[in-house]
């Protein structure tokens, strides 16, 4: 019976491991994901201000 018990542990020790693996890892790519949307915000942002001012340039050269 104490064999069968300590396996259960290891076995329950090994998966809490895991879970907790999981979830470093799912907050790590969150982290990744989240520079990366930043990053495209902010080139967006900039493209748009670069069609906004050759729309300007343009509408006052007319």
């Amino acid at each position: 019976m104490q064999e069968r018990d300590a396996i259960a542990a290891i076995i329950l020790f090994v998966f809490l491991v895991w879970v907790i693996a999981i979830i470093i890892g799912l907050r790590i790519v969150n982290k990744w994901a989240q520079k990366i949307a930043d990053a495209r915000a902010a080139m967006d942002a900039e493209h748009a201000e670069v069609a906004t001012t050759v729309t300007v340039e343009e509408t006052e050269a007319d």
